[in-house]
């Protein structure tokens, strides 16, 4: 996992476990694997059970090894050799997936011995097929269908706990929007209230702190809806007038409502002398491709941690050397605390840190929070047993047919 150094394991997942990058393993005996960490972490046993750092079969996996590629990583990439519940019986990329049972699986045996995953990118035929009985779950259910979906004789809404947040994110590389006042007026001027109500149906609600509040309770506030102070704190910043800006946004993240969710926006924004126009970019690729290249000058976007952890957030998205810091914010004290509180037990003395990262970035507002959006999958009423997970994905092992 280290020898891709772009990948979210080597990237994100192992720094902030503090895995001894020079030697990450030591094995013991047959049976037993000692992780070597650096430091202290309050997040190791849990970020070393993300699925994606899971145990690779050897044996199977050298079958398909080369001298080119060592490690079966393209072998890897359309097979599977793991010890789940579940093996891999098909993929036809971007279209299905089909899951079948593992004999050789150690837990109990599930109660669906297949699964099978249909790749329908238009929402609306999501909600359709779940509603008339023709699936028994699906992903990211368009807002405008959760209460037909919740009415319906089939379905309902599962809504659980989640730190998935839909934000304004911006280049603070960009000569205006590298200013904490003028980020801090953009937040003031937009009203998340009439979002939450409008766009999200109020499925949602205002994400006003600086980090996800299912993550971390009583933090200060940010982003109140304040016109005069948004005017005040432009003029501060020398934009009395206002100045031009670009948003971009995609239907795939945050959803299909991306365009009216910018359209309500740069509306509010207009009120304070901030003109806004909307750029819609068709492909996903190419979005998320201009996103990690620092492109943009802002865009609509959506961050969901996959650790329910503060720490583990406040690098994610913001530590300067973190391979998910898309907004290019570099500012060295507050790596310096992010450092340390992933060096520190949990414990009084490093919430006090975390205290001090999050009171850090109430006046800097690097990434303009709107919503905070909870884990939401349509499930047929005969399906029992789904439980949201920080990092994503279905226990499928765990359902059952009531």
């Amino acid at each position: 996992m280290f020898t891709n150094p772009r990948s979210l394991q080597a990237g994100v997942l192992l720094p902030t476990a503090n895995v001894d990058k020079q030697e990450p393993w030591t094995k013991i005996d047959q049976y037993t694997v000692r992780y070597n960490l650096t430091d202290p972490s309050a997040v190791s046993l849990s970020v070393l059970a993300y699925p994606i750092l899971g145990i690779v079969d050897s044996d199977e996996a050298k079958k398909h090894a080369t001298k080119d590629d060592p490690w079966a990583a393209e072998w890897l990439k359309t097979n599977s050799a793991s010890f789940g519940a579940y093996k891999l019986k098909s993929l036809d990329p971007g279209r299905e997936l089909r899951l079948e049972y593992n004999s050789n699986y150690w837990g109990p045996k599930p109660a669906f011995e297949e699964i099978v995953i249909k790749a329908v990118p238009d929402a609306s035929s999501r909600a359709q097929l779940l509603i008339s009985g023709d699936v028994d779950m699906i992903s990211e259910p368009p807002i405008d269908q959760l209460k037909k979906i919740d009415e319906s004789a089939n379905a309902a809404v599962s809504r659980q706990p989640d730190s998935n947040r839909h934000n304004l994110s911006v280049n603070v590389k960009d000569p205006a929007l590298g200013k904490p006042k003028v980020r801090q007026a953009i937040s003031h001027a937009i009203n998340r209230e009439a979002i939450v109500n409008s766009i999200y149906q109020g499925y949602a609600q205002s994400a006003l702190s600086p980090q996800a509040s299912a993550l971390l309770a009583d933090q200060p506030k940010t982003g109140s809806y304040d016109p005069d102070r948004a005017k005040q704190l432009l003029a501060e910043a020398g934009h009395p007038n206002g100045f031009d800006m670009t948003v971009a946004f995609n239907t795939a993240r945050p959803g299909p409502f991306a365009e009216n969710l910018g359209r309500l926006i740069q509306s509010d924004l207009q009120k304070v002398g901030i003109n806004v126009d909307l750029k819609a970019i068709p492909s996903a690729a190419d979005f998320e491709a201009a996103v990690s290249k620092q492109e943009y000058q802002a865009y609509l976007y959506s961050e969901r941690p996959s650790q329910p952890d503060p720490g583990f957030s406040l690098f994610l998205y913001l530590y300067s050397e973190s391979a998910l810091n898309k907004s290019g914010y570099n500012n060295p004290e507050f790596d310096r605390l992010v450092t340390t509180v992933l060096k520190q037990p949990s414990g009084p003395q490093r919430d006090q840190v975390v205290n001090q990262a999050i009171e850090f970035l109430v006046g800097e507002e690097p990434i303009i929070s709107l919503v905070e959006v909870p884990d939401l999958v349509g499930v047929a009423e005969n399906v029992k047993g789904y439980v949201a997970l920080p990092t994503g994905g279905v226990k499928f092992d765990e359902l059952k047919r009531s």
